[in-house]
């Protein structure tokens, strides 16, 4: 993990690593569906979740979010907790 020093006081800021969450289309969940658990999950806006799930649509997958691990991980595992589960996966950028 990258440490940078602070100028002024010479104390190692740890930089984290950032993993992407990706959001991949199936043929389970309806485009409302997706949308609505994306805002829940990330609290996204309707738009910005909209244009996550066209990505997914069109694309195959689309990167939901960028953000640290511990986040990344429960943001996967809520994801999957759903019935029937979405199609998620991290990693690392």
């Amino acid at each position: 993990m990258p440490t940078l020093m602070e100028p002024k006081t010479k104390t190692p800021i740890v930089i984290e690593p950032l993993y992407q969450v990706v959001l991949w289309n199936d043929n389970v969940h309806t485009m409302p569906e997706v949308i609505k658990a994306i805002m829940k999950t990330f609290g996204h806006t309707r738009s910005l979740s909209k244009k996550i799930v066209s990505e997914a649509n069109d694309n195959g997958k689309a990167i939901a979010e960028v953000e640290g691990q511990e986040q990344a991980v429960l943001h996967r595992d809520q994801l999957r907790g759903y019935s029937p589960p979405f199609v998620v996966n991290i990693e690392k950028v």
